[in-house]
């Protein structure tokens, strides 16, 4: 995961599991817990997908949804949940899908809509893939 301050400047990247080929366990807080302890006002969480498909599974859903309720507990923001395909190219933004995450800034950003895809947000309406 990526730590930022109060004006979403990188603190530091922290590594939270290593997981298996298919599975990796993660509990709010292994996540939550640095994020405090460095001060952090936000979070970027970013994890592989071994197998090169950076569709989010269920799991993944699961548990961003459980980590921004978390998070929003304890005062912290998380941005976005990026998966990555190994050896692939792809990647996904959960944000971007609508899925847990909210997006963030001040709605320009350039983002993923689908694996690969990037396409122009506006401010509150984004365009549909």
């Amino acid at each position: 995961m990526i730590l930022l301050n109060a004006q979403n400047h990188y603190l530091l990247a922290h590594l939270v599991s290593t997981g298996t080929q298919s599975s990796s366990l993660v509990h709010p807080r292994e996540v939550l817990g640095p994020a405090l302890r460095e001060g952090a006002s936000a979070l970027i969480l970013i994890h592989n997908h071994p197998s090169g498909e950076a569709t989010p599974s269920r799991e993944d859903t699961r548990l961003t949804r459980q980590l921004v309720e978390a998070a929003q507990l304890m005062d912290l923001r998380i941005h976005d949940h990026v998966i990555i395909g190994n050896g692939s190219h792809a990647w996904v933004s959960l944000a971007a899908c609508g899925l847990g995450v909210r997006r963030w800034g001040n709605g320009d950003e350039e983002t993923v809509t689908r694996v690969g895809q990037v396409s122009r947000l506006r401010r509150r309406s984004p365009r549909q893939p």
